[in-house]
């Protein structure tokens, strides 16, 4: 054979060779490929697209356990009343009911959807919400009553997710916000004291790894991150925490959580001006004062006519009045 027909040869041959194209993916590679940019499109808060990928990588494999997660996550965050439907069965259906984030997966869809059952019910019972129902007020009854049962049966996922995983910071708070919304005051106080308990732990961890000499900048950003993390998470805990002790008449321990917050956070006008108010209600007029003239100096930007301000001038009247200075 010449060398000109060996050339055409092999010419020949490698076209027909990258004609036939890449190589089919095998469904290993795919499902890999999938999680992949489910979990950066999750991450990107570009919910549609984790979820095409989602949907995808189940129609391979439909009880895939980290793709069903993935989904119930994604319907999760969507938040809408069919997504929150959507996540729970889901979480129910899931093959691994031992995992503990497919427990607390279930805890928060039943928490949304009894929120969600509860506002209809509120509504409903005003008249702003309309109902087909040949008895509006039996079917407000009945969502009520969903409400409660949903909350009771995120309660047990909660707790389910806290046994399987000790010291989970989502399930205790979840724990914390369903009590509350049951109605058991004492409990969610509890639980509110078990969370910020775990936030001391986890700083004192963080805060430790920062002493270490050979620490990179990255490592070093990502601790203090967290710490501030938690502590914003203890401000909000006790700033619950402060509600429920007024609603229970406890003034003198609701002012002790006000005190840790406002040593936290100084700027945080909320906690003056709610430290200011209790000060009042005990009587105790010039700390009333004080704390009052804090919130208004942190809150100078605002327009005199805002309502928070409008209400924190008017009880500075009250405290001048009972000072003898009105």
């Amino acid at each position: 054979m010449s060398i000109r027909l060996t050339t055409l040869a092999l010419c020949a041959l490698s076209f027909a060779c990258s004609s036939n194209g890449p190589p089919e993916l095998t469904d290993e590679q795919r499902l890999g490929l999938y999680l992949e940019n489910a979990f950066r499109y999750y991450e990107m808060n570009d919910l549609d697209r984790a979820a095409d990928q989602a949907l995808r990588a189940l129609e391979i494999e439909p009880r895939n356990e980290r793709f069903l997660l993935i989904l119930g996550k994604v319907f999760q965050r969507r938040g809408s009343t069919d997504d929150i439907l959507k996540a729970e069965q889901i979480f129910r259906g899931h093959p691994n009911q031992d995992d503990y984030r497919i427990r607390l997966g279930l805890g928060e869809a039943l928490e949304r959807k009894g929120l969600l059952m509860d506002e209809a019910s509120r509504q409903i019972e005003s008249g702003e919400r309309y109902t087909d129902a040949a008895d509006p007020d039996e079917r407000a009854r009945e969502l009520a009553e969903g409400a409660t049962s949903a909350w009771k049966e995120s309660y047990d996922a909660y707790e389910d997710s806290l046994e399987l995983h000790s010291g989970g910071l989502d399930a205790t708070n979840g724990l914390l916000r369903v009590c509350a919304l049951l109605g058991r005051d004492e409990e969610s106080i509890e639980w509110g004291g078990a969370l910020i308990e775990t936030l001391h732990g986890l700083n004192r961890l963080y805060r430790n790894q920062l002493q270490e000499v050979d620490i990179s900048a990255v490592d070093e950003a990502n601790w203090r991150s967290a710490i501030l993390a938690n502590e914003e998470l203890e401000v909000k805990t006790r700033l619950h925490i402060a509600s429920l002790h007024r609603r229970l008449s406890r003034d003198r321990e609701a002012i002790a959580e006000l005190d840790h917050i406002i040593a936290l956070n100084p700027e945080l006008a909320a906690a003056h001006a709610r430290r200011a108010q209790i000060n009042f209600a005990l009587g105790e007029y010039s700390a009333a004062k004080n704390s009052l003239e804090r919130f208004l100096e942190l809150e100078a930007d605002k327009p005199f006519d805002d309502p928070e301000v409008r209400r924190a001038y008017d009880l500075l009247n009250k405290i001048e009045i009972a000072l003898g200075h009105g």
